[in-house]
């Protein structure tokens, strides 16, 4: 029930500020409880975001007092080596080179590539000139690969 509320609670603060919630974490007990949101849109968080996104968040989880002592709120941008978990956070990525692992035949391959395309189920690479097409279900893992 309380991570249900919660997560409700920061969705729908990304969500008035026209952002996604990527992921958050809980750490700590009591007055060291520190709550990390990680938050992200198109074109980039910036710190107005973060800040607004902060203040909204405070705001509901006083109001329904979630945590019985202090805790700590930071809110943030996931970073650009994050691993990729929803099909939002793939479409931010079109055009971008991806580091992709995903199961075939009780194996595990990692390949990299451009994104090209992403559907419903699926995402579309083009990996050394040739077109993939993974379905999410079969997605380790995948991340941005940062290109100098």
């Amino acid at each position: 029930m309380f991570q249900e509320e919660l997560t409700r609670i920061l969705k729908e603060s990304a969500v008035a500020h026209n952002a996604d919630l990527v992921d958050y974490e809980l750490e700590g007990k009591g007055s060291q409880t520190v709550l990390r949101v990680f938050i992200d849109k198109s074109g980039g968080v910036d710190l107005d975001t973060c800040t607004k996104i902060s203040r909204s968040i405070a705001d509901l989880l006083d109001r329904k007092d979630l945590f019985s002592d202090n805790y700590r709120l930071e809110v943030s941008s996931p970073g650009l080596d994050r691993p990729l978990k929803e099909k939002c956070d793939y479409e931010r990525q079109l055009e971008r080179l991806l580091k992709v692992t995903y199961s075939q035949d009780d194996k595990d391959i990692t390949i990299t590539g451009r994104l090209q395309n992403v559907t419903e189920d699926s995402i579309y690479l083009l990996a050394e000139e040739k077109p993939i097409r993974l379905p999410f279900q079969r997605i380790k893992k995948a991340k941005v690969e940062i290109e100098f």
